[in-house]
């Protein structure tokens, strides 16, 4: 199955070491993204395991940039969440779309976040969904989440047809934001915000929509036996507590989860927001040879023994600073 993510920064966190790693451990990757290699270390390539990894520079699709350059020109900003984090996660679907062109309509595309930690090929998430299911032919296939009046779809892990790719990036360009949807998305920014919540009109809002009105045969992977997905750890990690049964049980590149009640091989766990500080200790987990055990109280240690983060604002604090140094060494004089 053709499994892509995306990424528009010129320099990628470390990471996006264990990300590569881990899903080239089941499928190859076609990473879409003008960095070459993450900050403080080597080429991106060097990080692939059993598969390779594709490395595709945005910058040098010119069908790409011109859709993503008319979106952005049409977008309309309904998010507590700032625009340069929206406007790249709708410009990805052009991207995998753009990519893809030479797929029929009928082929499969798993599109991740690049905080996933992927345990299991994609390919075998159809033949699962056939088992369970009793059909194999979904036009989209995701984990969706309901929060008070709004549903979602998580975007930790996407499987759709090339032809629903292609038809949703149409309906991104030429219906979302159109005037006449423009009462819609107010009162779905409204029913999250005025309800205290964060977020508002995203690219996982839209695929929800979409979905609706084109009558989307869909797949919930939150139904998906015998295979598990852990959609935002961090939340889940709390609501077990650090006292719980939780265990992670790695061999073999995949892993087996146990609760004290439900037991299973995982998908996927997504490291969502700060929960990204767990992935070194997956990571290692997953790349030893022999087979190895995590508890829950091995990730509460692990965490603990983490130098404490550093504040956004106060890093940009510092890299302003740093920026006017430099320009006072190079010229002697800088404007305050």
């Amino acid at each position: 199955m053709f499994t892509c993510a995306f990424d528009n920064r010129y320099k990628l966190p470390p990471y996006f070491k264990d990300f590569i790693s881990c899903v080239t451990q089941h499928t190859p990757l076609h990473l879409v993204t003008p960095a070459r290699r993450v900050i403080g270390g080597t080429s991106l390539i060097e990080y692939s395991s059993r598969h390779d990894l594709h490395l595709l520079n945005p910058e040098n699709d010119i069908g790409f940039r011109s859709c993503s350059n008319t979106f952005e020109a049409q977008y309309l900003h309904l998010s507590t969440n700032p625009s340069k984090f929206e406007i790249p996660c709708f410009s990805r679907w052009f991207a995998f779309n753009s990519i893809t062109s030479s797929l029929t309509g009928d082929e499969y595309i798993c599109m991740l976040d690049t905080d996933v930690m992927l345990l299991d090929s994609p390919d075998s998430v159809i033949k699962h969904i056939s088992n369970t299911s009793g059909e194999s032919n979904y036009q989209l296939i995701a984990s969706f989440r309901e929060t008070e009046n709004v549903t979602i779809v998580v975007p930790a892990i996407v499987i759709l047809k090339k032809s629903t790719l292609h038809n949703f990036c149409k309906y991104l360009m030429v219906d979302y934001f159109a005037t006449s949807n423009y009462q819609n998305l107010l009162g779905l920014y409204f029913d999250q915000v005025g309800n205290g919540m964060q977020g508002g009109i995203s690219d996982m809002t839209a695929l929800n929509d979409f979905s609706k009105t084109h009558d989307i045969s869909l797949f919930d992977l939150n139904v998906l036996e015998p295979l598990l997905v852990i959609d935002n750890f961090g939340d889940y990690l709390e609501s077990t507590g650090p006292n719980s049964l939780l265990e992670f049980t790695f061999n073999n590149h995949k892993c087996i989860l146990y609760n004290g009640r439900v037991a299973g091989p995982l998908l996927a766990i997504h490291f969502q927001g700060n929960a990204k500080k767990f992935m070194p200790l997956f990571a290692r987990a997953l790349s030893a040879l022999d087979s190895r055990l995590i508890r829950c109280d091995n990730i509460f240690a692990f965490a603990d023994s983490l130098p404490p983060s550093i504040e956004p604002g106060f890093l940009r604090l510092l890299r302003k600073i740093l920026h006017r140094l430099r320009i006072l060494f190079r010229t002697g004089h800088v404007r305050i």
